[in-house]
């Protein structure tokens, strides 16, 4: 795994990252519900990604507050704090604009960030954004157990026949947040909008803000 850092964003909340590669500069954000720094570096499929980026780019992966390696007892969690961890991240980079990579239901995220900082925001790729049913069903399994959600989680991406695989994504489902997370009052409405995608997120994550070329045939169009 890359060498970890961290980052204090502006209201005291410190963020987990690394950075690796060489070039320009490109964030990608994995779904809130997998964050998870050192267990995602365990899955190949996950690892792969990251590892085929970084031959052209600097690519840099951080936990959001609230998941995996970062602060995880919080007093408040919303599309607007997770601009304050992206800002506090690029500061501690010294970088002023990247490039975006949104997987799934990150692109709630990635969204809501290049409508809000849009000259921060070079430009913005979706793999596999928008609405997925499937995910929101999985992700629903929370509220019943955590266990559960993460084994099946891990089965769907990981493969029932691979079971290293299914382990490992698992292992990242599992502990990415904590337990309840889905039951403070703050967060379904996050969890929500990353189980369905751009089309039923909350109504800061639209398009208005961004740059024309940023928003034709992407996700980010309501």
């Amino acid at each position: 795994m890359p060498t970890l850092r961290h980052a204090t964003t502006a209201d005291g909340v410190r963020i987990a990252f690394y950075a690796v590669g060489d070039g320009p500069a490109v964030v990608m954000l994995f779904p809130y519900h997998v964050n998870h720094l050192a267990l995602n570096w365990q899955v190949a499929l996950h690892r792969g990604v990251i590892e085929y980026f970084a031959r052209y780019f600097t690519v840099i992966n951080l936990d959001f507050r609230g998941s995996g390696l970062s602060e995880r007892r919080i007093a408040a969690l919303s599309l607007d704090t997770f601009i304050e961890d992206f800002a506090a991240t690029l500061q501690a980079l010294g970088l002023d604009r990247v490039a975006l990579v949104a997987i799934g239901p990150a692109m709630v995220v990635a969204c809501h960030i290049a409508a809000t900082l849009p000259a921060r925001v070079s430009s913005l790729i979706s793999i596999e954004g928008g609405e997925s049913e499937a995910n929101r069903r999985v992700l629903n399994l929370r509220h019943v157990s955590p266990h559960v959600e993460a084994h099946v989680r891990g089965a769907l991406i990981g493969g029932i026949e691979d079971r290293n695989a299914a382990a490992s994504v698992a292992a990242v489902a599992r502990e990415a947040l904590e337990p309840d997370v889905a039951r403070q009052d703050d967060e379904p409405t996050i969890l929500r909008a990353f189980a369905v995608g751009m089309e039923r997120a909350p109504a800061g994550a639209s398009s208005q803000g961004l740059p024309e070329p940023l928003v034709a045939g992407s996700p980010c169009r309501p």
